[in-house]
């Protein structure tokens, strides 16, 4: 693995971590939630590593605190531009975009950009993302707050926050009590899945808050809708997070190539429980689109 900083025109540092076993397939561009985003990667990455060229991206927030706000304010749109960099810098002109969780709507806000061969989304979303959540729970107690000022209240709780991080610093296998609140198969080993949660709880309060910000305000929707891209959608029938039929809004689009794979027995976490199912439909689905 590569691991290199990439800086971007706006002044911001990306993480690009790169795997290649030296095959000449369609590099596959992989961006992940709004934590573990490399680990939870790391298990279908050694399935597709065997016949694509990865480039694996961390958020700004990983690398440079003072990053997220250089020149203008960060926000998912501008993270496409970042994607059409990348692409530029590497030389690539055909390419497929991956996204996991938060990386969903990054590549929702990526269709048009040239170069994009398909996408494929997995337990994500192309906007709106908390509205499953909050309209019938708000339309219950009589009040509907805006999205962005909800999630912003909720992520400054700092005290609430912070007896969560002690209990899971103090708490020698985080995955245990995960497991047993249905957030991951037992697929995924525990030292795997601690270091995933571990992870998160390392990510500074005021970078999780900004990006929940942003991705409140954000909406592709109508984009995707009206893309000619393929776009397979993959969701975890247990997800607790974002529900399948949210996931499945990828597939509705003007492609008659795009499909969906609902994984019986999975969570939010699909990527790190079934690696071989997803690396199968994935590489079924480029074959179909002769993009190999």
């Amino acid at each position: 693995m590569k691991i290199e900083t990439r800086q971007m025109s706006n002044g911001c540092e990306l993480t690009v971590r790169s795997i290649s076993d030296g095959h000449g397939g369609v590099p596959i561009y992989m961006w992940g939630g709004l934590f573990g985003t490399y680990l939870v990667w790391s298990r279908i990455s050694r399935e597709l590593r065997q016949r694509h060229p990865l480039y694996i991206i961390d958020y700004p927030r990983y690398t440079n605190a003072s990053s997220l706000f250089t020149g203008r304010q960060l926000n998912i749109p501008m993270l496409a531009t970042f994607q059409q960099e990348l692409m530029d810098a590497y030389g690539h002109r055909n390419v497929i975009l991956m996204g996991w969780s938060y990386g969903a709507q990054v590549i929702a806000e990526c269709e048009r950009l040239s170069g994009v061969a398909a996408m494929v989304a997995i337990s994500g979303v192309a906007g709106k993302p908390f509205s499953h959540i909050s309209d019938p729970i708000f339309e219950t107690i009589g009040i509907r707050p805006r999205l962005s000022e909800t999630v912003d209240w909720l992520t400054r709780k700092e005290e609430t926050i912070s007896r969560l991080r002690k209990m899971i610093r103090r708490n020698e296998h985080p995955s245990r009590w995960a497991r047993r609140l249905g957030l991951m198969a037992p697929t995924v080993d525990e030292l795997t899945m601690d270091a995933v949660i571990r992870d998160f709880v390392n990510i500074p309060a005021h970078h999780y808050n900004y990006y929940l910000h942003i991705a409140s305000e954000h909406n592709a929707i109508e984009k995707v809708q009206k893309t000619t891209l393929p776009i397979l959608g993959i969701s975890g029938k247990l997800d607790k997070l974002v529900p399948a039929r949210r996931t499945r809004e990828f597939t509705k689009t003007n492609s008659n190539a795009s499909d969906f794979l609902l994984v019986n027995g999975g969570t939010h976490f699909v990527p790190l429980e079934y690696p071989e199912l997803l690396s199968l439909k994935i590489e079924e689905f480029l074959k179909r689109n002769q993009l190999r």
